[in-house]
């Protein structure tokens, strides 16, 4: 029960799509460049790490880098 549910909120990311049946014909030899995986899309996950980066990580990088001028200006005198 546990490997079914796992499964379909799981699927494997990496496993090569069914292929049709072939018809009744010449038989073939199936040459590795043939086979083709679908890779996952990545698309969404870049957009939200830039984002997060953009918005979060650069900004308080900017302050803590800012830190020692702060000091400075408040420690200087008149």
């Amino acid at each position: 029960m546990l490997e079914t549910l796992r499964s379909r909120l799981f699927p494997p990311m990496l496993t090569p799509r069914s292929a049709p049946a072939p018809e009744s014909g010449p038989s073939h030899d199936e040459s590795p460049a043939s086979t083709q995986r679908e890779l996952p899309d990545v698309t969404g996950f870049l957009v939200l790490v830039l984002v997060t980066v953009g918005l979060f990580i650069v900004p308080v990088g900017a302050t803590i880098m800012q830190g020692p001028a702060i000091v400075a200006t408040l420690f200087a005198g008149p």
